[in-house]
């Protein structure tokens, strides 16, 4: 970030604890913080007004920290409630997660399959299936309409968030 950044000023104040990394190149700060992360978690998404960040696991693991504390807000498993999932011990890996508008919901998705996993709760639903191989990461549209979906071949898929429909693909 500028140093004379308004975005910077206000990270300052939020997370007086934080560090501050100086990149006398470009003339900008970077935010660096620090919160206790299991090794296993490999995906991670930031909250849409920047407060909490979550993380995915290869085990089906989810946990939400509050950026400003560093504590641990939430956690919970998608293999624990989905409904499809009646089997113990069934795991299902996380390949890509994102948080909804709001912040009170994540996105989770497993192979072809999203999940929604409601962030007080922790309660988790079977969103839709999407034919999309590889997934690598996700992002959901400022109206929540689309999903944008990172494949291991380059593409990106963009899919219709209430239908499940593929919109659109771009080969990278």
């Amino acid at each position: 970030l500028p140093e004379s950044s308004t975005l910077t000023g206000s990270w300052r104040k939020e997370f007086a604890s934080a560090q501050f990394l100086k990149d006398p190149i470009r003339h900008s700060s970077r935010l660096l913080l620090s919160f206790d992360c299991p090794p296993e978690f490999d995906v991670f998404a930031v909250s849409p007004d920047g407060k909490f960040i979550a993380s995915g696991s290869r085990n089906g693991q989810i946990h939400v920290w509050d950026l400003v504390s560093g504590s641990l807000t939430s956690s919970g498993s998608i293999a624990e409630q989905s409904e499809d999932l009646s089997s113990p011990g069934n795991i299902m890996p996380i390949d890509a997660l994102t948080f909804t508008r709001d912040g009170t919901r994540i996105l989770c998705m497993n192979r072809s399959v999203i999940y929604e996993w409601d962030v007080k709760t922790t309660h988790t639903q079977k969103v839709l299936g999407v034919d999309v191989d590889g997934v690598r990461c996700m992002v959901l549209s400022a109206d929540s309409k689309c999903l944008a979906i990172g494949s291991e071949g380059g593409a990106i898929v963009f899919v219709d968030e209430s239908t499940g429909e593929t919109a659109h693909v771009f080969c990278v």
